[in-house]
């Protein structure tokens, strides 16, 4: 490839990047090398919106040689491209998984991602761009833990402005955290690397501190009796982020309908919005319909 058609690939391939949610705002940066240098990407910008023409050329000693300035990283490529000669580009990201996993302690090394974030990848999605449009600009929100949460915190660091969020999931608050109009309070206590989120008489104590706007949260299951979490110490912290709330809101995709699991953290009544894939029915509908809670679907 000639050096315009890498210019054309690297833009490409940034935006294919921040499209698929690997990179927010303006973190992560791309080289390729070159026969006299490297292309890289400019400091401060979005791998979203690269202009081809504007990427920074760099000499292998360092020296900017044109385009916009270089990413304050271009060293690092450097060393990298002159430890591994055989390297032809480099992609240099902080997703969201990669910069949690590296927050946490005591994760086993042969898995540390959770599976169950690519679970009902589309259905989630959904739900948490349906979402966003609850919170406002100056709101003080609770964020949960879990896979549809984590979604949603994605969608707000790409679109929010001046909230302040507390949250006890480190996942959560490293996406929120790609935002810097997003003020992030992160709970502490007892942490539950699988579930990625901290646990304990702490981080209740610590949410007991706060008011918020707007709650979200998630839940293992929803039936006729509430909200359903697998771990007893899940559903404390469920409770006390949902008392210390004026408005609840469950993210919750079509599975987790008439699921049962070994806590209620919440009864239907506790919430005042579902958002979700698809519209409940049968009983868990009435039940619902009885409490009050508003119903929020794709389309509605």
């Amino acid at each position: 490839m000639n050096e315009n058609t890498l210019r054309d690939a690297l833009a490409a391939r940034g935006r294919s990047l921040y499209e698929r949610g690997y990179a927010h705002g303006s973190s992560g940066n791309l080289s390729v090398r070159l026969p006299d240098g490297i292309l890289v990407t400019p400091t401060g910008s979005s791998l979203g919106r690269l202009d081809p023409a504007r990427l920074a050329k760099v000499a292998p000693d360092g020296t900017p040689v044109s385009g916009d300035p270089p990413s304050k990283e271009a060293f690092l490529h450097l060393a990298m491209y002159a430890a591994r000669p055989a390297a032809q580009a480099i992609v240099h990201l902080h997703c969201t998984c990669a910069v949690a996993v590296s927050c946490l302690v005591h994760v086993d090394p042969r898995n540390v991602l959770p599976p169950r974030h690519n679970q009902m990848r589309e259905e989630r999605q959904v739900i948490a761009k349906l979402a966003v449009g609850l919170a406002s600009p100056g709101d003080v929100l609770m964020l949960e833990s879990g896979s549809t949460i984590l979604h949603f915190a994605q969608q707000l660091a790409a679109s929010a402005k001046d909230l302040t969020v507390v949250t006890p999931s480190p996942y959560v608050a490293v996406a929120l955290a790609h935002n810097p109009s997003i003020t992030v309070i992160l709970c502490p206590g007892t942490l539950n690397a699988r579930e990625g989120t901290v646990l304990g008489p702490e981080t209740v104590g610590f949410l007991e501190q706060f008011n918020a706007n707007l709650a979200f949260v998630g839940s293992s299951g929803i039936t006729v009796d509430g909200l359903n979490e697998t771990l007893t110490g899940m559903a404390i912290v469920k409770r006390a982020i949902l008392a210390r709330a004026r408005r609840r809101v469950a993210l919750l995709d079509h599975s987790k309908f008439n699921q049962p699991s070994l806590a209620v953290a919440g009864a239907l009544s506790d919430l005042n919005t579902l958002v979700t894939d698809q519209a409940p029915d049968g009983e868990l509908a009435s039940a619902l319909n009885r409490a009050g809670v508003r119903v929020i679907l794709p389309g509605s």
